[in-house]
């Protein structure tokens, strides 16, 4: 019974964790319409009195940066609240009784650990809600984006330290956090996009969004609750 255990329970984590990243990419997708229109001038007719331009719109489309920070954000943030974090506080166990040089490490972890759980219901937070263009989701990416960056960074940063103190084994450690390092600045760059997007949206393309202000009032808007929860 114990051994089914241990194997069951890695084995539904593995497929949940799949499953709730594609739906993820596949609710981005199907929530295309959200990011508004294009307008581009088209050359249309020819002849001296025919010749002339035409506004042609088509949908946005959700920007790469998004899709890709959103879907792995999503997988990001369930390994770290549920693989890394809790691995940290047991590796802040061991290190606090081991006499080595590295035992300077036992404090470090433990703080990483509680902020990755925090960490990741932000990162799962912005992931959702720039995937659904959510209104101001873009700052929120902005603010998790450094908060992620700041939180990976210090960790390389006490990981090369371990290294330089003749500790080689930490190198399998900043390969791990390294990832998170680079799906931090992508996070920074797409709520930068987000914010832009939003920001450049005609009034026709705000008030179509269910978040949207009440034109005339001022009626707070209701936030919708999303497709991903």
């Amino acid at each position: 019974m114990g051994e089914f255990i241990c194997v069951a329970v890695p084995v539904v984590f593995v497929v949940g964790l799949v499953a709730l990243t594609v739906r993820s990419a596949v609710i981005g997708w199907k929530l295309r319409e959200r990011w508004g229109c294009v307008h581009a001038l088209r050359e249309a007719g020819t002849g001296a009195y025919r010749a002339g331009a035409i506004t042609e719109s088509r949908l946005r489309g959700v920007p790469w940066t998004v899709m890709v920070t959103g879907v792995t954000g999503t997988a990001l943030s369930l390994l770290t609240g549920f693989v890394l974090a809790p691995s940290g506080f047991v590796g802040a166990l061991v290190y606090a009784n081991e006499y080595s040089g590295a035992r300077w490490m036992a404090p470090v972890l433990m703080v990483a650990s509680l902020n990755g759980i925090a960490l990741a219901i932000g990162m799962f937070l912005a992931a959702r809600q720039t995937l659904e263009c959510e209104w101001d989701s873009g700052t929120t990416a902005i603010q998790v984006g450094v908060w992620s960056l700041l939180h990976h960074g210090g960790l390389i940063a006490a990981f090369a330290g371990a290294v330089w103190s003749h500790d080689d084994g930490w190198w399998v450690a900043i390969a791990f956090a390294s990832p998170g390092l680079l799906h931090a600045i992508l996070t920074w760059v797409a709520g930068r996009r987000v914010r832009a997007i939003q920001g450049a949206f005609t009034d026709e393309e705000r008030d179509a969004l269910p978040w949207a202000r009440v034109q005339g009032t001022q009626e707070e808007p209701e936030r919708v609750v999303g497709m991903l929860g």
